[in-house]
């Protein structure tokens, strides 16, 4: 029988498996008891620092709910982190940065790229820690923020629905805009090459915040360094899974790139995506909001899924998006079991 470690490796190379692996994003998280408990001692920016509790927070799902691959418990932001950005986690808030970049002296006042790539040696610490104590049949993936996902919060300051700032940036102070993104970038291309050489078998980028600027903007400003990033981290066995909250039209262009894996968000359907990128593995898709439902509902809605012709070769069963916060832990379960059992 195929090992979870397998299981991926296969499906992000469209190999043909017993059945699809899973996997959920924010997996590793606040729906958890024994997560919330160590939050109550704590800051989130404490708990993605400490090397040992990160690969505690980590194994914690796969412990209990026995997924094929864990997925490194730390924050997107942690690259801003490391550029000088003084990033908080606040509890029903989100992000807030304290020295949001407005102009290019506040750019200015930023670490250059030796001091960043040096702030982040702690996530290979991390990583090294979770593969020596996470079982060998199952897959550790890393991840890390697009730029534009990233900057969003530099910009702004913290989480915002228009990123307002960022647009008007663009507008006005392209090149400032530019200058962000591009040292995002290099040192996104560093970070995946880091969690690489520490034991991850395959990385998830996320571009959360595609669809909030017109695509021509994004096209423009945006993809470019997108496409650098991926182009520059391609690699034909530590696969690259590119997950986007973006239309379809976006789709057809992220699809061009050289990654083996799009993760799709719940309303955009294989079938579409299937369409534009033929050879490429899927990962996806349940709306999460059906974990908050019956566990009957929970198999019926996961068994239209499995049951889609797409699904059999080339695929990873996952959310369309994170776990939320009050997610029941026994429908978790319930999800798993019925995946990994699934024939």
């Amino acid at each position: 029988m195929m090992n979870g470690r397998e299981l991926i490796y296969n499906s992000c190379n469209n190999i043909e498996n017993p059945r699809p692996p899973i996997w959920l994003m924010r997996q590793a998280g606040r729906y958890m008891a024994d997560y919330r408990q160590l939050r109550e001692k704590h800051s989130f920016m404490e708990l993605c620092h400490n090397s040992d509790l990160a690969c505690e927070i980590t194994l914690q799902p796969i412990k209990k709910f026995n997924m094929d691959a864990a997925i490194l418990f730390s924050d997107i932001l942690v690259t801003a982190e490391a550029l000088g950005a003084e990033v908080d986690i606040v509890e029903k808030k989100g992000p807030v940065i304290a020295n949001p970049i407005r102009s290019f002296d506040d750019f200015s006042k930023l670490n250059d790229f030796s001091k960043a790539n040096d702030e982040l040696a702690y996530i290979g610490k991390t990583i090294t820690k979770i593969r020596n104590e996470l079982a060998p049949e199952k897959a550790l993936l890393g991840f890390c923020g697009a730029p534009l996902t990233v900057a969003s919060y530099m910009i702004e300051g913290g989480s915002s629905k228009d990123i307002l700032q960022t647009f008007k940036m663009i507008q006005n102070n392209p090149e400032l805009f530019n200058n962000i993104l591009s040292s995002l970038s290099n040192l996104t291309i560093r970070y995946i090459e880091m969690q690489r050489e520490n034991g991850i078998d395959a990385l998830q980028i996320f571009e959360s915040w595609a669809s909030l600027l017109p695509e021509d903007m994004y096209l423009e400003h945006v993809f470019p360094h997108l496409k650098k990033i991926i182009e520059s981290c391609s690699h034909p066995d530590k696969p690259l899974i590119l997950f986007a909250l973006a239309p379809i039209s976006l789709w057809k262009h992220f699809a061009k790139l050289p990654v083996q894996v799009l993760s799709v968000p719940s309303n955009i359907s294989f079938e579409q995506i299937k369409a534009i990128a033929p050879n490429k593995a899927i990962q996806g898709n349940l709306d999460s909001r059906w974990l908050h439902c019956s566990q009957e509902q929970i198999i019926r809605e996961t068994n239209k899924i499995l049951q889609n012709p797409h699904s059999k070769r080339g695929f990873i069963f996952n959310l369309g998006h994170g776990i939320t916060p009050k997610t029941p832990e026994e429908n978790v379960a319930a999800l798993c079991n019925h995946v990994i059992n699934f024939s």
